[in-house]
């Protein structure tokens, strides 16, 4: 295996607004957890895939994890929270779609395989963005090998 099994990365953004990432590649659940922190509040954002996967279930797609119609007991859930200063939190509803990744694996095979998927939102990443998803991984791998700070410049110029 190449991938850490467990990873804390720091990041300074140029503007010099920071990013802590944790990676818990052997967690007992699929899914993350973000938060925003500005000067009106906090924002956070939960998803979870799966709030646990059954032991010794005989896969037979790509996933372990059955989403959809056929999930059983341990399909996740979404929540956003806003959490503004001097005011109880309040939760934001949010819908999802059908299949993996609150159906974005739906729209990213459609996009990438089949006709291509009206993008009103202006969402859809193009390869530039996909290179500069890599570049904090890249960036932290550089940084275990070496025990330095690496600036992401130094590693993509896009």
């Amino acid at each position: 295996m190449t991938i850490e099994d467990d990873m804390a990365v720091l990041v300074r953004y140029a503007s010099g607004a920071p990013l802590t990432y944790h990676l818990t590649a052997y967690a007992p659940w699929e899914g993350y957890r973000i938060a925003f922190n500005g000067s009106e509040g906090r924002v956070e954002r939960l998803v979870e895939e799966s709030v646990w996967t059954r032991p010794h279930v005989p896969v037979t797609g790509a996933s372990p994890v059955l989403h959809g119609a056929e999930a059983g007991e341990e399909p996740g859930r979404t929540q956003l929270l806003v959490r503004r200063f001097w005011e109880p939190p309040r939760e934001v509803k949010v819908g999802t779609d059908a299949g993996g990744h609150g159906g974005g694996d739906v729209h990213m095979l459609a996009d990438l395989f089949g006709a291509r998927v009206p993008d009103a939102l202006g969402r859809a990443a193009d390869a530039v963005d996909g290179a500069r998803s890599l570049v904090t991984g890249l960036a932290a791998n550089r940084s275990l090998e070496t025990g330095m700070p690496v600036a992401a410049r130094d590693l993509l110029d896009v």
